[in-house]
């Protein structure tokens, strides 16, 4: 289910505040999977934007990106269940949801 986006987002009739931007962000089972926006990190370093959380606002994992290049960011969910998200270097990304590691990345460009 796709959730409404600000710097916060609402869950069970609490709002999360994050305190930075929020690009998408989706419920999935007992997750909460967030894209933050990648222009609130450092510039000079991959963006580690893809986190997902349990329902006690506990952080659970940041998701592995397909290379180490820079420029290396989430973009937004395009799949729940498998999740998958597409980042900035035009990869279609399978990311596993219990452990947030990269099981497929496929190059789309």
């Amino acid at each position: 289910m796709k959730l409404p986006i600000q710097h916060r987002i609402l869950i069970d009739g609490e709002y999360w505040d994050f305190e930075r931007p929020i690009l998408d962000a989706r419920r999935i089972g007992d997750r909460i999977v967030v894209v933050f926006d990648y222009m609130a990190f450092p510039r000079n370093a991959q963006a580690r934007n893809l986190m997902a959380f349990d329902l006690q606002k506990k952080h659970l994992w940041t998701a592995e990106h397909p290379t180490n290049q820079t420029s290396d960011t989430y973009v937004k969910i395009v799949s729940e269940e498998p999740l998958r998200a597409c980042n900035f270097a035009s990869f279609d990304c399978h990311i596993d949801l219990e452990t947030g590691r990269l099981l497929h990345a496929e190059f789309t460009k």
